[in-house]
């Protein structure tokens, strides 16, 4: 949907991957074309354009190019607005209502951290999607499917390990969808799965 108001897949992906960052050094440029998912030339245009308005800047420091927002500028706050409604609306769609209500408020949040780090695929299993308001979650199971390139695959797991567990607060597990081999548990997973992200 934000693709559609802002008239570029590879201006939302840069936005949604940057605001996802908000607050720390900013992302490496390679990060950043790895998150929207596109070519390099496309990114470089892009920021090119998002540059010369003063809504991202690059800073270059020994370890490589980094790209970050500058959240003083005025589009900063409704663009964040924009880009967290649609990230809710993403959600929405994958059955939120059947999630643990401390759960069903960060869906979003999830789901775009998933995407960052290269995930295919994210949906949560077990207690995050029981309803039941009295039994809180002790943890949050998180089945995805990463893409599977070798290169940078360490960073991209630990790295969405680490986003989970700081946007939860609780001890994280993530299960690979592939790596499943028991038929009962991919049985009951798929029966009793929260989607909320699918890469078109």
């Amino acid at each position: 949907m934000i693709e559609t108001v802002l008239g570029s897949r590879t201006r939302a992906g840069i936005l949604r991957a940057l605001f996802a960052d908000d607050g720390r050094r900013g992302l490496r440029f390679l990060e950043l074309v790895r998150a929207v998912g596109t070519s390099v030339s496309s990114v470089q245009a892009e920021l090119g354009r998002l540059e010369s308005i003063g809504l991202v800047r690059s800073d270059r420091s020994g370890e490589g190019r980094y790209i970050s927002l500058v959240g003083s500028h005025p589009l900063a706050g409704p663009l964040r607005l924009l880009v967290e409604a649609d990230a809710e609306a993403d959600a929405g769609t994958a059955s939120a209502a059947g999630l643990h209500p401390r759960i069903r408020p960060l869906a979003g949040a999830i789901a775009e951290a998933c995407r960052r780090h290269g995930a295919v695929s994210a949906a949560l299993v077990g207690s995050a999607t029981q309803p039941d308001a009295d039994r809180p979650p002790a943890d949050l199971d998180v089945l995805v499917r990463l893409d599977p390139s070798p290169e940078g695959y360490s960073e991209r797991y630990f790295g969405l390990l680490a986003e989970l567990e700081r946007i939860m607060g609780m001890p994280v597990e993530i299960i690979e969808e592939d790596a499943l081999r028991n038929p009962y548990l991919k049985a009951e997973f798929e029966a009793t799965k929260v989607v909320l992200y699918e890469a078109a």
